[in-house]
C-alpha cells in the first residue's frame, strides 16, 4: 500500500499525473523494478523492450538464444539479436513457450515445434547417441 501511495504522489508531482513511457522513468517509481518497467513499455505502450522473466530466461538459454547467466545478460543478448519491432511479440512467444511447452520441470520436446533449432534438444540427442 505504501508503494501505491508513493507512486501516485510521484506520478502527480513529477510526471503531471501521466504514467511515464520510458524504462528509466518507470523504474524511478516506488516498487517498479526493471522487469515491470520493461513489461509496461512493451505491453502497455507497444514500445521496444524485452522483459525477461523466469520463462523467457529458461527458454532463451535452452534454445541457445543466449548463454547469459543473469537476467540482464539474457536481456542484452535478446535485444541484440531480435529486431526492435519484434521485441514485445518475441517476449510473449518465449514466455508462453516456457509456460506451456518448455516447462521448468519437464520439457515437452515431443510436441515442440522448435526442436530443429533447439540447442538443448540437439545436445541431449547427441548424448543419447553416445550411450
Amino acid at each position: 500500500a505504501a508503494h501505491l501511495v508513493a507512486t501516485a504522489q510521484k506520478l502527480c508531482n513529477d510526471f503531471g499525473g501521466e504514467i511515464p513511457r520510458s524504462v528509466t522513468e518507470l523504474e524511478s517509481l516506488p516498487g517498479v523494478g526493471h522487469k515491470t518497467a520493461n513489461v509496461m513499455v512493451a505491453v502497455c505502450f507497444g514500445g521496444q523492450a524485452m522483459p525477461v522473466d523466469t520463462h523467457v530466461f529458461r527458454v532463451s538459454r535452452r534454445l541457445g538464444l543466449s548463454n547469459g547467466t543473469t537476467v540482464g545478460a539474457v536481456e542484452k543478448d535478446l535485444v541484440k539479436h531480435i529486431p526492435a519491432e519484434l521485441l514485445g511479440t518475441a517476449h510473449h512467444w518465449l514466455l508462453l513457450h516456457g509456460r506451456y511447452v518448455c516447462t521448468s520441470r519437464k520439457s515437452a520436446c515431443e510436441r515442440c515445434a522448435l526442436t530443429a533449432w533447439c540447442k538443448e534438444y540437439a545436445d541431449n540427442n547427441k548424448l543419447k547417441k553416445q550411450i
